[in-house]
């Protein structure tokens, strides 16, 4: 099995689950189920309607117009699932991945990912991803980790961008290029992203696919510190010892003014 620096299973944990808090409860709620009929969305289902059947599973899963049941909620996932409705089948992948209302199963969690993934979905890209990096499920592949990470990143994945980042940057599954490395995360930094943003932030102090820029390394290492990061908050103090008066007041200005990048429409 191949190794892993403690920092690339670091920063994989971390990414996995910044995204897995938000991705995991967009799979099992949206606001929008609130304003359905359950017994319109019912008979929908009943007729085999794989839409019907994922909202369905999604109202039994949050209680939203029915009487909470996870045992249901299943059971309309797979239903949805198996008709190759990505969805369901993506929400399958959470399921299993974190044991609710299903035992927990990383084979299953990786077939469900798998099938999602396949159909373009991002987010199962991403997951899939994570789990060949981690070796949950599946053996580990750093290989096929690089290839998951580069499809969601190129679906405009934001976590996907940041550890196809890190694969380039660890050279884990391709080669070693700090300039592509900065590149993408780059892209998950300007999207907003505290770990892309700390990773950009070291680049720019250490000159690593980019020119050195202690102004720039001190914008993007306070934004990454100003969603909580201790390591960052320590970055800056370092960084200060090296910097004027006058460089760390323009870092400060240009991190007040920075305003993230929406996803891009598709």
């Amino acid at each position: 099995m191949c190794k892993c620096s403690l920092v690339f299973f670091s920063l994989i944990l971390v990414t996995l689950c910044l995204a897995a808090g938000i991705i995991f409860t967009v799979a099992y709620y949206h606001p929008s189920d609130e304003s359905k009929d359950f017994n319109t969305v019912l008979k929908a289902a009943q007729q085999g309607d794989a839409a019907a059947q994922f909202i369905l599973g999604r109202m039994f899963a949050s209680g939203k117009g029915v009487t909470q049941d996870y045992d249901e909620a299943i059971k309309w996932f797979k239903k949805a699932a198996r008709q190759g409705n990505a969805d369901a089948q993506f929400t399958l992948g959470c399921r299993y991945a974190d044991g609710r209302g299903v035992t927990e199963d990383c084979k299953e969690s990786l077939k469900w990912f798998a099938q999602a993934a396949e159909q373009g979905d991002s987010d199962a890209q991403f997951m899939l991803g994570a789990m060949f990096a981690k070796g949950k499920g599946v053996t580990q592949d750093f290989n096929e980790a690089f290839n998951w990470f580069q499809k969601a990143a190129q679906n405009d994945n934001v976590s996907g961008q940041t550890l196809l980042g890190l694969s380039y940057y660890e050279g884990k599954g391709v080669a070693q290029d700090y300039n592509k490395a900065f590149e993408w995360f780059m892209k998950a930094a300007q999207r907003g992203n505290p770990r892309a943003q700390s990773a950009v932030g070291e680049m720019f102090a250490n000159g690593r696919g980019v020119a050195a820029d202690y102004i720039e390394a001190y914008k993007w290492t306070v934004l990454a510190a100003e969603q909580n990061d201790r390591t960052d908050a320590n970055a800056i103090d370092a960084m200060k010892k090296k910097m004027s008066p006058q460089q760390i007041a323009d870092a400060q200005k240009l991190a007040k003014e920075f305003k993230p990048k929406t996803a891009t429409p598709r």
